[in-house]
């Protein structure tokens, strides 16, 4: 029995990897084992472990003020990085709330685009729709707008009232078609769509720049804010700051943390319009949203650091070249071993397993945990989802540790398939 109560886990159950050290692309357990985090971290170890530049501006920063506030002053490390966020969003953001995770910079979206109805006049304009496939994040909010987790949610807590699930653009079409009937029939009523430009624990779902450019311009006019989630996407993860810019998503709000920070100080980051902040304006409502950490020069110095690196060192381009190379190894590995779909856009990539001919049945949940602790125990560290496993090694991963990646998934996943 552990005394330590683990995210979604039952009190007392221990976990199966005891981490004691990481560098680079690797970390080490309690036993001296060297692991390829390939699944970096929670897919937020965009920079690896033990980056000097990155800790040397946190220690600085540290040294310099280690905290203030940003309920009744502000600080030069979060208005250097408001205006960064800004500015990579090339014009199409105006304001940045800057939080503590993902969790918070979604739920300030979320709560922001209710806000945005209400001091327009529209306060009927307060449901808010995600998919089926999607996950937001652990508030009550968030959890209600999650739709892989609302079967579990809805077993031992509450759904909130106002959120509806979409179909997932698995079927564009169909996707598509629910969301069209919806915001003509209930546009007097939808605040907002949230939704991943890529569905990360959906199992890495990418839609087409056409079902994007149609979500917009069907959002756009029912009055309704599209909200984009891009903790898992943002930063670089897939070849651009934004992956919304890659699938000709445009945004009324932005939502990042992961990718921001590289894991090295918590931190969430909220984009909006100037559009949507308007009526809010006009109104001077302020938001009822607020933590203490909120905004925390440390980490805030952190994000800087990150975003100086990735671009200094090129990792958007180097992103792509990787990305590429990988899905082309692992697509001729499909071919030959059954796994029947590799997806992704840069370094988030997912393989869904099938068994071999004739009956090409998906993998279930069970068979991917087993797939994924053969990984580990082959000293590669892998996520999964319900029907196979995904890849979010860092940016700053170099070609040997791609083909050690690359190996190791040839041997584990051929002995699978059956």
């Amino acid at each position: 029995m552990s005394a330590l109560w683990r995210p979604y886990a039952v009190p007392g159950v221990p976990a199966s990897l005891r981490l004691a050290q990481g560098e680079g692309a690797y970390v080490t357990d309690s036993a001296g084992r060297r692991y390829l985090n390939a699944v970096g971290g929670l897919w937020n170890l965009s920079l690896g472990l033990g980056n000097d530049k990155i800790i040397e501006r946190v220690c600085q920063q540290m040294r310099n003020m280690a905290y203030a506030s940003l309920f009744d002053s502000t600080h030069t490390p979060a208005e250097l990085l408001a205006e960064r966020l800004i500015s990579l969003s090339a014009g199409s953001m105006k304001f940045v709330y800057l939080s503590t995770s993902g969790t918070s910079a979604v739920e300030v979206a979320l709560r922001v685009a209710r806000l945005h109805h209400r001091a327009n006049g529209h306060s009927s304009k307060q449901r808010i729709l995600s998919f089926d496939r999607s996950y937001h994040g652990c508030s009550a909010m968030n959890l209600s707008a999650s739709g892989i987790v609302r079967g579990d949610v809805e077993k031992w807590d509450e759904i909130l009232p106002g959120f509806q699930l979409i179909p997932s653009p698995l079927d564009e079409s169909s996707s598509l078609e629910c969301l069209s009937r919806l915001l003509r029939e209930d546009a007097g009523e939808i605040a907002c769509l949230i939704m991943e430009p890529i569905l990360g624990s959906g199992g890495i779902i990418v839609p087409s720049p056409e079902y994007c450019q149609t979500v917009t311009k069907l959002c756009r006019n029912a009055d309704v804010l599209l909200i984009v989630d891009e903790v898992a996407t943002g930063g670089g993860r897939c070849g651009s700051m934004f992956a919304s810019n890659l699938l000709s998503l445009e945004p009324d709000i932005i939502t990042l943390s992961k990718g921001l920070n590289s894991g090295y100080f918590p931190v969430g980051a909220t984009l909006f319009s100037a559009s949507t902040c308007l009526p809010i304006q006009r109104a001077n409502i302020p938001i009822q949203f607020g933590s203490t950490q909120d905004g925390n020069p440390v980490g805030c110095a952190t994000v800087l650091a990150a975003l100086d690196i990735v671009a200094e060192e090129g990792l958007l381009d180097r992103v792509e070249t990787l990305g590429h190379r990988i899905r082309s190894e692992l697509t001729a590995l499909a071919g030959e071993r059954g796994a029947i779909s590799v997806r992704g856009m840069g370094l988030m990539i997912g393989i869904e397993l099938s068994h071999e001919y004739p009956d090409k049945r998906l993998f279930t949940e069970l068979e991917t945990q087993q797939v994924r602790m053969r990984c580990q125990e082959e000293g590669l560290l892998v996520y999964s989802f319900d029907s196979g496993i995904s890849l979010f090694p860092p940016l700053t991963i170099s070609d040997d540790e791609v083909e050690e990646m690359l190996e190791i998934l040839r041997d584990v996943i051929s002995g699978y398939i059956a």
